[in-house]
């Protein structure tokens, strides 16, 4: 019904927030122990009317090119990743849009470590990009599913341990 899919989309979008924070305490963790500086990417938007308290603008968001996420690690090597989560039993390639896959491929044509951290359900991974973009030819269709990425599931403590996926 479409009470159960609202519901069901609310239900992924607060949890892939949650996902979101976790991985840049992550990010917090690498920066403290010396193993990468990755940021969160902000969206890009142009303010179009500063209201008059100042404390509020009215804007719009401008492209979203950039990966959700961006940074260095210790080995000089660039890193690039989105993050995307669903509490369905799947998750789909066209989960990335074709705006984030032109973005994503162009960091992956320059040799960084590029990929998709991605949730489903309780589990947690981070899928090559080479993986995630031959998708197709790989599983014969368009989508994963939780026991497919458990291939690449990274650990949780306290945080997503998206290093440990990469070069797996």
């Amino acid at each position: 019904s479409a009470n159960n899919r609202s519901y069901q989309s609310l239900r992924s979008n607060r949890s892939g927030k949650a996902m979101e924070y976790a991985i840049e305490a992550a990010c917090e963790h690498y920066r403290r122990t010396g193993k990468a500086h990755v940021v969160k990417v902000p969206e890009p938007f142009m303010v179009l009317k500063l209201n008059p308290n100042k404390k509020s603008f009215t804007g719009k968001f401008i492209g979203n090119a950039e990966p959700d996420f961006s940074g260095s690690l210790q080995t000089g090597q660039h890193i690039a990743f989105e993050s995307k989560y669903t509490s369905s039993d799947r998750i789909q390639k066209k989960a990335v849009s074709d705006k984030q896959n032109e973005s994503l491929e162009l960091y992956y044509q320059v040799k960084a470590v590029v990929g998709v951290c991605v949730g489903i359900k309780r589990t947690y991974a981070f899928i090559p990009w080479n993986i995630w973009r031959n998708m197709k030819e790989i599983y014969g269709r368009q989508y994963m599913t939780e026991e497919e990425i458990k291939k690449y599931q990274v650990p949780t403590p306290g945080y997503i341990d998206f290093l440990k996926g990469v070069g797996k």
